[in-house]
């Protein structure tokens, strides 16, 4: 049961870190539209942050759930023989 927990937390930190995802890349394309080069750099800067961060935790969060996988798999393969 512990297992349905872990992959429940780790949908839910995934959808959480793609929310951000749209949310900076959204922020960047505003960024273009705006007047005041000013306001400009600053959110430029922000939202590519924010997409490089998300892109990271994506990352980092698929290859643990892809080592979880090949782990569990190992696990059920010893048990067969």
């Amino acid at each position: 049961m512990s297992g349905l927990y872990w992959w429940f937390g780790f949908c839910l930190l995934v959808m959480l870190a793609v929310a951000f995802l749209v949310f900076g890349i959204y922020i960047l394309i505003i960024s273009y539209r705006l007047q005041n080069p000013f306001i400009f750099i600053p959110t430029f800067f922000s939202s590519s942050l924010m997409i490089l961060v998300c892109l990271s935790l994506i990352a980092g969060l698929t290859v643990k759930a892809y080592t979880r996988l090949k782990k569990n798999k190992e696990e059920v393969v010893d048990k067969l023989e």
